[in-house]
């Protein structure tokens, strides 16, 4: 049956139209006219209720008269076209006539009814003349108002189109149209690299042109499309194509390299890295929530978006920090705490911890022993350092928790603003509660669903009004509409709506308190655990417990609580999960990522729970946990080091929440030989594993939160044989991250060290403890227990030792000692040496720290060309490392090294870099020897400019910086004070100046308090001495005893070997200034008064002048 098109009289394919009394085309007088036209075109001849078209048309608010007011529209546009366009039929209106909308779907259905009988040439004549009703963008002229009208229109016309297409090209496939057949296959590939249909046409089409080089990359982008999307390869007959087209194309060809990505927008911020996580798919139907959220975080500091599991309220609440981020020009801070995984109000606080950068131990034993007021105060130092939003996410479980933290922190800080998702508000008085509607089932609820159908099967049919239905009954909930449409692969539409319709009915029910949505998507989840086996079921339910993804690996051992399982055992399973959206995959270094949703994973530990499977559980996870963390534990250092940082790295949060569930009190008192917690042997493992790691990245200080649970696990445990030698290194790696200044704790760990290495030697089947580890604690001890100089003599005998590890320890340890004691020569010369001796071993770690120590040597006696040239050689091995901390401790290096060459760009590049890097710290004195760097960097800088009034200035504004600021008593930050003082005596600013070197002694007090036990730090000392020195000697107001004292204090430090990284701080230079200024004989007398001191009285001389300023 031919197809015969009827001349529409309304036209919507474009601008709207109608035809006049003329008989050509016109526009309809008005938006609400032609927004009227459209809703009729769309209703493809039935009659639209009222009240829908008043609700459509009348956006701006409800007439007095509805009724009345939609004739009177009806009537002028009558008038326009000169005939009943619109008529009056039982249940509303609908068109009297013709539209290009339903005119193209009628040749549709005639042209798939032509291809299906073989006319196909009729079938291409229809669909071509089809495609000719568009005449520009459908609904083209509707005002923002009638979005809603004009998204559907632009929906149904797109894949109406796209159909229309699709038979054009099927016509020409038989018809052996190649031209034809490339010019439309390629727009559809082009539009989705899945569509594998699209793919076969044009691989046919390029090939029988002869243009064989455009299907083979064609064969690549579809292979690493399909790959890296749906997890799978092109079918055989696709392969067989290819191969006719590139014969050299194997059967499993290596996927392509993605696409050269799109550059990233202007707004988008460099540097720092925001803590958001970017989105693979665009955020559909929210961009009124959105703007809305946008102007509430505006007017609100704090925001909560409501509403049930599954709306979408996570990925809304990243978008709009994604959005905060890049309109803001301070470069706020912008972290996501994620709740999901708390249990309990009081680990809130962990979250939010994690979050900005602070570890802390979950445990309830030792909660009560964290200092949680310390950890408070470095919260809120964090959110006060800049302009901060904070994204708590999933709250409605720790309600009273979250809502404790928010009105705290926000009390604490001015600047902080706050977003929440949640299933219940918070209930404070400065929530302002947003509540976005589901998506809409005809307009964004339905292009979700199509584009994950068609993702998950290309071509399947989905009629609009099945799929609209579909979504309706999904109630619009993003979750609830991907896991429907991932049963496309195996059901059809109509059929996957019969069954939900079944399924919804036999699981609704529950609490009767929870809201009738929540009950829906629980019915949804459900019934995707019904269609699974019970292996599936299983696996499910117990890899939910990881609260950060997954590997096949640990799926395997706890999907199977088998600790010898392996990931093949679990591949068809896991493949199901996926399968069914169940479970999502990224691809990693290495392998392939697993990651629930967060309700899918929330239904999974209910079952769990039901189950009674939760203590095997707990086991296999444990058994996994430890056997990862033995394995990589001593791949740490060598030729797989990066490797096994990588996986450490990636299982990081999942090591951290096993730790912490390990580290539960076992209950009952404490009882010799029985550890105090539940699984002593994996707090062991796994906290050597990841001070391991934290050591390697430059961040050793997050050991300290976890150090309790080493000494919970292991003070009253019987250690095994087989568990002695990660218990040393463990019991090291806490005592080293508590400090070893004493107290009873300390004294506890090392006692307890000590035994278990008694128990070693007495063991008659021999010892377990290895000779590395061995040697290790016994220098630690040895460093804990006696004189330093006594500690060096037990180091340096290891200097030759065959292991080349404890050779390059030994080093190392030995360059400290020297600089430390001012010896900067010989440090450096025992870096280099360190630096030789960490080539066997074959990772980045060693090298790099050895040529680290190398290059701050050659900074701090102010030889900039060795000190970049070091800096290069420890920034290779970074950058392999991703040592963010230890990197920019390099920067400050090449940032001094900078000034004093000259390298003024490069100088200002670096105290950006600085600036940008403040606001994320790893460390309690990172953010104040960043700004301090940071500032003697711009202030030096603006010095070598001539601009003495802006130097002067950098350092006053530095200064009241961190004069209150935690961690103080850093060396940058006594550098700082240092500096200035020496400056602003230059500038004839002495009372300033002795203001600075007062505040720069009481730092380097407090930093001589701290680190005393370990050594005295000769050279920062002497760095204060110098200030000090200049700001008492230099000047011509300067009294008799000043200049004698100053003279002492500038020779003091020169003697100590004080700092030189800035040229401020350079003590030839001064030496020289003063010497001008009082004569050689002011300067031979405090030579010789220095110099008839013993070299241990310089230290305490020091001290006593800088403590009479």
């Amino acid at each position: 049956m031919s197809h015969r098109p009827i001349e529409p009289c309304v036209g919507v394919l474009g601008p709207v139209v109608v035809t006049g009394p003329d008989g050509e085309p016109r526009p309809p007088r008005g938006e609400r006219a032609a927004a009227l036209l459209v809703a009729l075109a769309l209703a493809g001849g039935r009659a639209v209720p009222v009240t829908s078209l008043v609700d459509d048309l009348w956006t701006d608010g409800v007439p007095a008269d509805p009724r009345a007011a939609l004739q009177s529209l009806v009537s002028r546009l009558r008038a326009t076209a000169g005939g009943s366009v619109v008529v009056a039929r039982p249940g509303g209106y609908a068109l009297d006539g013709a539209a290009d909308l339903g005119e193209a779907t009628a040749a549709l259905a005639a042209a798939r009814e032509a291809l299906a009988r073989g006319a196909c040439a009729e079938a291409a004549k229809v669909a071509q003349e089809a495609l000719a009703l568009w005449r520009g963008v459908p609904g083209d002229g509707l005002g923002p108002a009638y979005g809603g009208l004009t998204r559907a229109l632009a929906g149904v016309a797109r894949r109406l189109g796209d159909d229309l297409a699709d038979v054009r090209r099927q016509a020409a496939v038989v018809l052996g149209d190649h031209e034809t057949v490339a010019a439309l296959a390629a727009p559809a590939f082009d539009a989705d690299a899945t569509d594998e249909v699209a793919a076969r046409d044009l691989l046919t089409a390029l090939t029988a042109l002869g243009r064989t080089d455009e299907a083979a990359r064609v064969y690549a982008r579809l292979r690493h499309a399909l790959v890296a999307e749906l997890g799978t390869d092109p079918s055989p007959e696709t392969v067989a194509l290819a191969r006719a087209a590139a014969p050299a194309i194997p059967a499993a060809a290596p996927a392509a390299p993605a696409a050269e990505p799109a550059p990233a927008p202007a707004s988008r911020r460099t540097g720092r890295r925001p803590r958001v996580a970017v989105a693979a798919q665009p955020l559909l139907g929210r961009d009124d929530d959105v703007a809305a959220l946008l102007a509430a975080v505006d007017r609100h500091r704090l925001v909560t978006i409501l509403g049930p599991g599954g709306l979408g309220k996570t990925r809304l609440a990243l978008e709009v920090a994604g959005r905060v981020l890049d309109r803001a020009p301070e470069h706020p801070q912008v972290a996501v705490a994620e709740l999901a995984g708390v249990r309990t109000d009081d680990d809130v606080l962990l979250a939010l911890a994690d979050a900005l950068g602070i570890s802390v131990l979950t445990s309830a034993r030792l909660q009560d022993r964290l200092l949680a007021g310390d950890v408070r105060d470095q919260l809120v130092e964090r959110v006060r350092s800049a302009p901060t939003l904070l994204v708590l996410d999933n709250c409605e479980h720790v309600v009273a928790g979250a809502a404790d933290w928010v009105a705290e922190l926000l009390g604490a800080a001015p600047d902080l603003r706050i977003v929440t998702t949640s299933r219940a508000p918070l209930q404070l008085a400065l929530e302002q509660v947003y509540a976005p509607a589901p998506l809409d089932a005809a307009g964004a609820g339905a292009e979700l669903f199509r584009r994950r159908a068609t993702a998950a099967r290309p071509g399947v049919h989905l009629p609009d009004d099945v799929v609209v239905r579909l979504v309706e009954r999904l109630d619009g909930l993003p979750l609830a509409i991907e896991l429907a449409a991932a049963r496309v692969r195996t059901l059809s539409v109509e059929e996957i709506e019969a069954h939900l319709d079944e399924r919804f009915a036999l699981l609704r029910g529950g609490d009767r308190s929870a809201p009738e949505r929540h009950r829906t998507l629980e019915a949804v989840i459900a019934w995707s655990w019904n269609l699974l086996e019970p292996s599936q079921q299983e696996l499910w339910r117990r890899v939910a417990l990881l609260p950060d993804g997954f590997s096949a690996q640990a799926a395997a051992v706890i999907g199977l609580l088998d600790p010898g399982a392996r990931a093949f055992d679990v591949l068809d399973d896991l493949d199901a999960l996926v399968t069914q959206s169940i479970v999502a995959t990224t691809d990693v270094p290495g392998g392939t990522r697993y990651r629930m949703l967060e309700t899918v994973r929330e239904l999974g530990l209910v079952r769990l729970d039901e189950s009674g499977e939760a203590a095997a559980v707990h086991d296999a996870l444990w058994a996994w946990a430890s056997d990862l963390a033995e394995r990589r534990s001593g791949d740490l250092l060598g030729p797989r080091q990066v490797e096994a940082m990588t996986e450490i790295g990636r299982e990081h949060e999942n090591l951290l929440f096993a730790l912490r569930g390990a580290a539960r009190p076992a209950g009952g008192p404490p009882r010799p030989g029985v550890s105090a917690v539940v699984r002593p042997d994996v707090v062991v493992r796994l906290f050597v594993a990841l001070v391991g790691q934290w050591a390697l990245q430059g961040a050793e200080e997050r050991a300290a939160q976890l150090a309790g649970a080493v000494a919970e696990a292991v003070l009253w445990w019987q250690v095994p044989r087989g568990q002695r030698e990660p218990t040393a290194l463990a019991l090291v790696f806490g005592t080293m991250s508590r400090g070893v200044e004493g107290g009873t704790g300390a004294a506890r760990l090392l006692a307890r060290l000590r035994r278990i290495l008694r128990d070693d030697d007495r063991d008659p089947q021999g010892g377990t403890v290895g000779r590395r580890t061995r040697l290790i604690a016994q220098m630690f001890l040895v460093a804990t227990g006696q004189p330093t100089e006594s500690a060096m003599r037990v180091v340096g005998a290891l200097r030759e030792d065959a292991d080349p590890l404890l050779a390059v320890m030994a080093h190392l340890a030995l360059a400290q000692d020297a600089e430390n004691d001012g010896r900067i020569e010989e440090s450096i010369d025992l870096a280099v040496q360190g630096y030789q001796a960490a080539l066997p071993l074959g990772d980045a770690a060693s090298r790099s720290f050895a040529a680290m120590v190398a290059a701050s040597g050659c900074s701090e006696l102010g030889d900039a060309a060795r000190a970049l040239e070091w800096s290069a050689v420890a920034r290779t091995g970074m950058r392999e490392l991703g040592t963010r901390d230890v990197g920019r401790m390099l920067d400050w290096i090449d940032l001094a090294a900078a000034l004093d060459l000259g390298d003024l760009g490069e100088a200002a590049r670096l105290c950006d870099a600085l600036d940008a890097a403040e606001a994320d710290q790893g460390g309690p004195l990172g953010g104040v020897e960043q700004r301090a760097a940071a500032g003697a960097g711009r202030a030096e800088l603006a010095w070598a400019h001539g601009d003495h009034d802006g130097a002067l200035g950098v350092y006053r504004r530095t200064r009241a910086r961190i004069a209150h600021a935690e961690g103080g008593a850093a060396p940058w930050a006594i550098m700082l004070g240092a500096a200035a003082a020496v400056r602003l005596a230059q500038a004839g600013e002495r009372d300033e100046a002795l203001d600075c070197a007062r505040d720069a002694a009481t730092r380097t007090a407090a930093f001589m308090t701290l680190w005393a036990a370990r050594a005295i730090d000769r050279p920062v000392l002497g760095t204060t001495c110098v200030g000090a020195g200049v700001a008492l000697a230099h000047g011509a107001g300067a009294a008799a005893s000043d200049v004698e004292r100053g003279l002492d204090l500038v020779l003091l430090g020169d003697a100590l070997g004080a700092r030189q990284d800035l040229a401020s701080l350079r003590r030839a230079p001064i030496i020289a200034m003063l010497t001008e200024q009082h004569g050689d004989a002011a300067l031979a007398a405090a030579a010789a008064r220095v110099g008839a001191l013993e070299r241990g009285a310089l230290t305490g001389r020091a001290m006593e002048l800088l403590g009479a300023l």
